[in-house]
């Protein structure tokens, strides 16, 4: 086989292989786009949705104490009532 024979098989292999590695670099985007799909942005029941966790919020926590401990925190004032 001569150097150029060499070469054009080579290069036509090489076609053929980028070819193949664009349809499933395709291919690779549908199913992730499939499975990151659930109920809320599809079509799809609840039940359909798998026993996975949905994902936390990203939102930070400002560090506050809630309110309902905030005043539960308050002191409590009891009036004595007078026995005669």
């Amino acid at each position: 086989m001569t150097p150029d024979e060499e070469n054009a098989l080579l290069k036509a292999e090489n076609a053929a292989l980028r070819e193949q590695v664009t349809v499933l670099v395709a291919r690779v985007l549908d199913l992730e786009a499939r499975l990151a799909k659930d109920n809320y942005n599809s079509r799809k029941p609840p039940a359909s949705d798998g026993l996975a966790r949905k994902a936390k919020s990203l939102r930070q926590r400002s560090g506050k104490k809630p309110r309902s401990e905030a005043l539960s925190a308050r002191p409590i004032i009891v009036m004595a009532t007078c026995s005669r």
